[in-house]
Order: structure tokens, then C-alpha cells, then sequence
């Protein structure tokens, strides 16, 4: 919304300098004297001329030397190069830049300056309904046009984007499909749509139907201000973690393509880092769902163990990088960025949408910010990582193995301390109870002989504390016990 300012240009100066072409007849019956010769063409005048600026020109040739149209018969004189040459009205006033940005004609008098544009007192209206603004009456301004309360916003609300469905305040990217009119957008919801294939749901049906009958539109405009400042911060947060991962997975390949492996240990922690947070952050989510009941949660597929599996390999490579050919580190590792790749936009893709699901469905209104949050930590972890590996009891070589097999746990499973069982290696040493859904009620163990029991066949001094592991939790766990190793490798 916005205020008038009216201005009154002392025209008087530039007013008094405008002259008159006069029309003079021609004199036949003469015929001898000097030629009238026309100061613009150089021809000979036969008939009528005009005399202006102390010269004589045809009638058609006294034209205005901007737009080169005849200025009969008020014209404004311009001295260019020592010589006085006509000007018509409105280029002498656009000089002074002093023209109507609604009917185009010269502002001679008072006038409005609003939007960098000036008006006429009369001619300062509503693009739709041409009502006259008062210095008093607000405006409101949207793509260059200029409206009343009323059809600012029904014009505004109206114009809603085709992913998240609220309106678009700002210049609306036009995309065309296969239907007759191109489909708006927010430019951020056509890139997050684009990347992570995510039309955004950020307010409720209801609420955007309730908008248009909503009497006080300014709260409704605030409203949608936060709305569009969300969406930029998702495609500002999640594009940035996207840029960053592929920034580390190029300085690995050159490490590797070029077999010289200098930052190894410092890209290799990179990539922890990402992964970390990307899990973390699908972990999240995964845990708000199931505390909702939801029945779908997030939809997981094998590709993060797989490429968890991968990265251990991976970093196996390069703890044993002489052991193996050139040619198969290269492609383990050109093979690892694609799984990588496509596994960064299955975990983003399904986050975003539990988060907004989260948000819109169980109203939970920190869901989705606090998972945007979890990319933001990632220098912070960078910084962290290695001091962690090497100072937690947790990342031991042991605990990676099932206490009671003995094979290595790379799904979900039960910890504690930094001893972790299976889900079927979870059971009374006594009775043989299955302790994996009660693990919390009923498991105990005897830390001096390392076996389990249940709460009737316990021993005394035995000890709780259990904690379940979700499977993107021990993927993370292998993948910082795999990057220890490389530490320990290198400084042996």
C-alpha cells in the first residue's frame, strides 16, 4: 500500500519559450527576386512556408527533431549545436521529464508522482475500475499495475501458483505444458518441483478457499509473505546441501581419477557429514510420523543400505588403495556418486513431503523448519567429526559385530553402550524370550558375563538402558566406524 505525493513544477519558464509557426502565402506573380529556400531541405519554397526560428521551411519540413513529426502550429524552440531547431509538445516535456505515464501527454501543471511514474491529478486510477485516487485513498501496486483494496486483492488472490496453490505476490515464472493458457508458478516451487518432483502443500484447502471471502486482505498478505518466504528457504537450504555434496564428490573423483588421494581423509569426513545430515534429517521425520501413527511414514527403499554398503567399500578402497587397479577404484567410485546421486533425491523427496504432511495433516508447525535446520549443522559436524570418532567409546571395531553371532549388524537393531544385538539375536539366555519388541521393559543385561535375560529370569545387578537403532541410524554408525579406519590407517 502506498501514499500520494503531489508536485507542482514551476512550468512558467519552459511554458514562456513555446512559439507559434506561422503560415505565410506564397506570392506568384513575381518573377524576379530572391528564392525563399527552405532551411531544413534546401529546396526552393513555392506556395505557402512558415517563418519560425528566423528561417523559412516548407510546411512539411518544420518538424519536430525528435520524433520527426510536423510541429504546426506550436512548437518549442531547442538550441542543438548553436542552432535553434523545433521541438513538439511532448518530446519538449519528456526532456523535462514531465509526461503522463497514464494518457502519455504533457504534465503542465500539478500532478502525482507515485511508483516512479507521474500522472495527472485525474489520470492516477485503478487499472480496473479507473476510480481516481485521492491524496488520502491508498494504492496498492502489483506487476507494474496500480489498484484499489478491492481489486488489488481479488486480482492478486486469484493468480495462485500450480504447485503449492496460494498465490503468487511477486512476478509469476509462466510455464507452458500441454494445455491451451501456461501454468504460474513461484520460481522456487517450479526448481523444487523440477529437482525433488514436490508440489508443495504449505496451507491447508480450506484456508486458501477462506482467503478470497477473508475482509481483512492485509493479514492475509502477511500471511502469504511467510508462506513464500518458506518456500525460498526450502529451495535456498536443500539446493545448497545438493551443490555442496556434488562440490565433495568432485574433489574425490579428481583425488581419485588422478590416483594422488591428498584429502582423502578430509573429503572421505565430507561425506560422512552429508550423509549424516541427510539421514538425520530423514530420521526425523520418519520418528514425528510414527509418533502420529502415521501407516505410511516415510517410504524407505533399500537404496540407503545399499549405498551404505557402497561408501564402506568405498573407503575400504582407500584404505587399501594400493591393493586394487587404478581402473576399478574409478569406477567404484563413479558408480558409488550415482547411487549416491539419485539416493540424495529419493531421502530429500520423501522428507519433504512427511515434513509438510507433518505440518498440514497433524499440525505439527515445527516439522518442517526443524528438518531445514539439520543441513544447516553440516559445517558445524565437519569441524566435529573426526574428534568424535576418536575420543567415543561407541566407534570401536567391535561394535559393529552382533554380540551374540558375532557378524556385523548393518540393519536396524537394539545397542548398549557399545554392544548391539540383532532383532532375532535379542533374546532371554534363560527361557529364550523374544526381547526385541520389549526391549525397553523388559531386557536386561549381566555386564560381567555379557548375556541377556529377561525381567523374571534376571540375575541380580544387571542393567537397562536399551536403545533401538533404525536402520538409517546404523547406516550412519558404519559409515563413521568405516571412516575411523582410514584415521587409523593413515597415522599407524
Amino acid at each position: 500500500m502506498e501514499g500520494i505525493d503531489i508536485y507542482s513544477d514551476n512550468l512558467k519558464p519552459i511554458l514562456d519559450t513555446s512559439g507559434e509557426a506561422i503560415i505565410q502565402p506564397g506570392t506568384p506573380g513575381k518573377k524576379k527576386g530572391i528564392p525563399k529556400i527552405c532551411f531544413s531541405c534546401g529546396s526552393v519554397i513555392k506556395g505557402e512556408f512558415i517563418r519560425a526560428l528566423g528561417a523559412m521551411y516548407h510546411n512539411d519540413c518544420f518538424k519536430c527533431i525528435d520524433c520527426n513529426k510536423v510541429c504546426v502550429p506550436k512548437f518549442f524552440p531547442c538550441k542543438e549545436n548553436g542552432i535553434l531547431r523545433p521541438l513538439c509538445e511532448i518530446d519538449y516535456f519528456k526532456r523535462f521529464d514531465l509526461i503522463c505515464a497514464k494518457c502519455g501527454g504533457a504534465l503542465r501543471g500539478p500532478h502525482i508522482i507515485a511508483l516512479n511514474k507521474k500522472y495527472h491529478l485525474n489520470h492516477f486510477t485503478c487499472s480496473l475500475c479507473n476510480v481516481v485516487f485521492q491524496p488520502s485513498t491508498p494504492y496498492y501496486e502489483h506487476n507494474g499495475n496500480i489498484y484499489c483494496k478491492t481489486h488489488y486483492y481479488s486480482s492478486l488472490f486469484t493468480q495462485r501458483c500450480a504447485g503449492c496453490h496460494t498465490p503468487i505476490l511477486r512476478q509469476p515464472l509462466e510455464i507452458k505444458d500441454n494445455t491451451d493458457s501456461p501454468k504460474k508458478w513461484h520460481p522456487e516451487c517450479y526448481m523444487i518441483y523440477q529437482s525433488w518432483n514436490v508440489k508443495l502443500e504449505l496451507v491447508k484447502k480450506a484456508s486458501r478457499e477462506q482467503i478470497i471471502e477473508s475482509k481483512d486482505f492485509d493479514i492475509e498478505i502477511e500471511k502469504q509473505k511467510l508462506v513464500e518466504e518458506k518456500i525460498s528457504r526450502i529451495w535456498t537450504v536443500l539446493s545448497a546441501f545438493e551443490e555442496s555434496s556434488t562440490d565433495c564428490m568432485a574433489e574425490i573423483l579428481s583425488d581419485v581419477s588422478e590416483n594422488v588421494f591428498l584429502n582423502d581423509i578430509e573429503q572421505a569426513g565430507n561425506l560422512v557429514c552429508h550423509i549424516d545430515v541427510l539421514f538425520s534429517g530423514a530420521n526425523e521425520i520418519e520418528s514425528k510420523l510414527k509418533d502420529f501413527d502415521d501407516e505410511i511414514r516415510l517410504e524407505h527403499t533399500e537404496e540407503q543400505k545399499l549405498l551404505a554398503k557402497r561408501i564402506v567399500n568405498f573407503f575400504s578402497l582407500f584404505t587399501h588403495r594400493n591393493s586394487f587397479p587404478l581402473q576399478d577404484t574409478t569406477q567404484e567410485f563413479l558408480d558409488l556418486a550415482t547411487l549416491l546421486a539419485d539416493t540424495y533425491k529419493v531421502l530429500i523427496r520423501f522428507s519433504l513431503i512427511g515434513a509438510l504432511k507433518l505440518e498440514n495433516i497433524y499440525n505439527d508447525g515445527t516439522a518442517l523448519d526443524s528438518f531445514l535446520d539439520k543441513f544447516l549443522t553440516l559445517g558445524e559436524m565437519k569441524s566435529d567429526l573426526r574428534q568424535q570418532l576418536m575420543t567415543s567409546n561407541e566407534f570401536n571395531i567391535k561394535s559393529e559385530y552382533c554380540l551374540l553371532c558375532h557378524n556385523s549388524v548393518d540393519e536396524e537393531c537394539i545397542k548398549l553402550n557399545d554392544f548391539r544385538w540383532h532383532a532375532h539375536c535379542f533374546f532371554c539366555e534363560v527361557c529364550k524370550k523374544g526381547l526385541y519388541e520389549t526391549y525397553n521393559e523388559e531386557a536386561r543385561m549381566d555386564l560381567t558375563n555379557k548375556k541377556l535375560y529377561c525381567k523374571t529370569c534376571s540375575p541380580p545387578d544387571t542393567v537397562d538402558n536399551f536403545v533401538y537403532i533404525n536402520p538409517l541410524e546404523q547406516y550412519t554408525f558404519l559409515l563413521k566406524l568405516a571412516f575411523k579406519k582410514i584415521i587409523q590407517n593413515r597415522y599407524k
